[in-house]
């Protein structure tokens, strides 16, 4: 029986605040969308970082963001 992927990898899921490691360290962002590369478990991360633009990375690029303080 095929069920379709579920679109969460770790703890990481849309619409969670996220900090690049890699390409753009620090910068930090909300993750749009996730996919599934086609035959393997990589997951493929879509993001929007504050500064505007977008992204597309794999999960060791990323990691929860920090929490804001208020």
């Amino acid at each position: 029986m095929n069920e379709p992927p579920v679109c969460t990898s770790g703890l990481l899921k849309v619409t969670d605040r996220i900090e690049m490691t890699e390409k753009k360290p620090g910068m930090t962002g909300i993750i749009e969308r996730i996919t599934h590369e086609p035959g393997t478990n990589a997951s493929m991360y879509h993001v929007r970082l504050d500064d505007g633009t977008h992204d597309i990375v794999g999960r060791s690029f990323l990691r929860p963001a920090p929490a804001s303080v208020t």
